[in-house]
């Protein structure tokens, strides 16, 4: 029997949605109401959202062919 230990699982960062808002709060309500099922915001495994100018400085986040 093999036991692996300290196998942490890959997390990948990638954009899945993109919407336009005045604030962080209002662009997760847009999130909420196109995909109630797929977008939940806090706990430890839920979405992030991050603005633009934010994004510029995350190298490790997959685009997903989106131009800033």
């Amino acid at each position: 029997m093999k036991i692996k230990i300290g196998g942490y699982p890959k997390i990948t960062y990638f954009v899945s949605l993109v919407v336009e808002a005045e604030t962080k709060r209002k662009a997760q309500n847009k999130a909420k109401k196109i995909s109630p099922n797929r977008y939940a915001f806090g706990g430890m495994f839920g979405n992030e959202i991050y603005t633009a100018e934010e994004m510029r400085t995350m190298s490790y986040i997959d685009l997903n062919g989106m131009k800033l």
